[in-house]
């Protein structure tokens, strides 16, 4: 057997290791990768600092020369609105590529798998692209006795509202698509929209296996709903405002996660 070859660790060795030793290893094992690890953190935060500087000083001086230019007010407006949704479209697309990394490092280590672990030689990084390339090659295969509409409608739905929470979500100072003064609110109806769309999926297959299915994930969903939104209470209560921007700006000494863990917690599990 050639010795170059990476070899499957003995399965009692990775079964039961949870979540926290799939994305970061212990420090006795693994010191390099902790310290790679919160590098990239460390400078995630300094790049979205950067960034934010760079966009609030590029948008002061493109709204100056606009109006210089004689450009109506409203265009000003609509583009930095065309240009806010391009930014929230950006991050939305992106951010699954590294949540199902993780998700798979933490199945890989779990399961003994050397794809996720190993592909790419770093970290298994190439394991998401050949994920992307699998899904872009995979057929759409609509059963014959399915709703072809309520079948493809479904997916929509689901992803429509998990991208419509966005629109509230401040990226920064003034980066913010529509800063609704009932953000906190609309957030939780959007996000309980996905409910429709999962027993649309059941129901649109015509199978009643497939509907069962949806309705006991849609029960899920909705019984975590009343946690999720208990735990949103304390968040009103210190900040005193439903928009998200407020939220966010009384959390500038103070974040609620310090005074409100026990929320945080509950929130993080219910969603």
């Amino acid at each position: 057997m050639d010795s170059s070859f990476p070899t499957r660790k003995p399965i009692e060795q990775n079964v039961g290791l949870g979540v926290v030793t799939g994305l970061l290893p212990a420090i006795r094992r693994q010191p390099l990768d902790m310290i790679l690890i919160l590098g990239v953190i460390g400078g995630a935060f300094i790049g979205v600092c950067l960034a934010e500087a760079v966009l609030l000083l590029a948008k002061a001086v493109a709204e100056d020369l606009l109006t210089r230019v004689g450009v109506p007010d409203v265009l000003i407006q609509l583009l930095f609105d065309v240009i806010a949704g391009a930014l929230v479209l950006g991050v939305f697309a992106l951010s699954p590529v590294f949540m199902i990394w993780m998700e798979r490092k933490v199945s890989g280590r779990m399961q003994s798998r050397l794809g996720p672990m190993e592909v790419g030689g770093w970290h298994g990084w190439l394991q998401t692209i050949a994920d992307g390339v699998k899904l872009f090659l995979k057929e759409d295969i609509i059963p014959r006795d399915a709703d072809a509409l309520l079948h493809r409608l479904a997916p929509v739905i689901v992803v429509l509202a998990s991208f419509l929470c966005f629109l509230v979500v401040p990226f920064g100072n003034r980066l913010i698509a529509q800063d609704l003064n009932i953000g906190l609110l609309y957030i939780l109806a959007i996000s309980s929209v996905t409910v429709i769309g999962i027993v649309t999926a059941g129901w649109g297959s015509n199978n009643k296996y497939a509907l069962l299915g949806g309705m006991r994930s849609a029960a899920q969903l909705v019984s975590y709903e009343i946690p999720r939104g208990l735990s949103v209470l304390g968040v009103i209560m210190i900040a005193g405002t439903l928009q998200m921007g407020q939220i966010v700006e009384k959390q500038a000494f103070v974040p609620f996660i310090i005074l409100q863990p026990l929320g945080f917690l509950l929130f993080l599990i219910s969603s």
